[in-house]
This record gives structure tokens, C-alpha cells and sequence, in this order.
């Protein structure tokens, strides 16, 4: 799956994604929400972000993107998001995210339109 990596993502995280045979990149510091679905959209990758600005579907449709994972995940360290996360990522396929909102928590996952 070809993933973004929004910056408030711990970094680790990408070597996970990665060693799970994910094409992941990070989003260069600073950018901008509006520059996130632009560059998810352009490079076809699915955002993974721990922003909860991305759950707001009238600002950032879900529609309008190949996907969205929100992390929902506190404390957001990496033990605690890489169980999850890894379970989430072995469960729902690629061609499923596309036009969704999927919202990751240590209990599972939540799915949106």
C-alpha cells in the first residue's frame, strides 16, 4: 500500500510500514492539511495522520482522497500505535480505503464514508 505520513506520526512508524512491505513516505515539515490531500491525491497514498482535523468530513472529505487512517491512539508512542496499527493494516485491504475514513484506536477500528 502506498501510504503517507502525516509529520505528528511518530517516525518509527515508516520503518514499520516499511518492514510490513508498505511504500511509505513522511510529509515534509510544516505542510499544510490542504498539501496533504493535494500530495495524497497526486501520488495515489493513503493519509495516515493523527490529526483529528481529517475526521471532519465537510472539511476534508474522505471522498476526495485514496483514503484516510486516523490514529486515535494516546499516549501516541510507538508501542502503542504499531499493535494496532499492524492489525488494522492486516485486515483491511488497499482497494477498500479508497473514498473512506478509517479511524484506528487500541480497541480496533471505525469506518467512515
Amino acid at each position: 500500500m502506498r501510504i503517507l505520513v502525516d509529520e505528528n506520526v511518530d517516525v518509527k512508524i515508516i520503518g514499520l510500514l516499511k518492514k510490513l512491505g508498505h511504500d511509505a513516505v513522511r510529509t515534509p515539515p510544516g505542510t499544510k492539511n490542504g498539501s496533504v490531500i493535494r500530495m495524497a491525491v497526486q501520488e495515489r497514498r493513503v493519509i495516515l495522520t493523527r490529526d483529528s482535523d481529517f475526521t471532519d468530513a465537510n472539511r476534508y472529505p474522505p471522498s476526495r482522497c485514496p483514503g484516510i487512517i486516523h490514529l486515535d491512539i494516546h499516549p501516541p508512542h510507538f508501542d502503542k500505535i504499531a499493535p494496532p496499527l499492524k492489525s488494522f493494516l492486516s485486515s483491511v485491504a488497499e482497494e477498500q480505503m479508497s473514498g473512506k475514513l478509517f479511524v484506528v484506536s487500541a480497541d480496533g477500528y471505525d469506518q467512515f464514508t
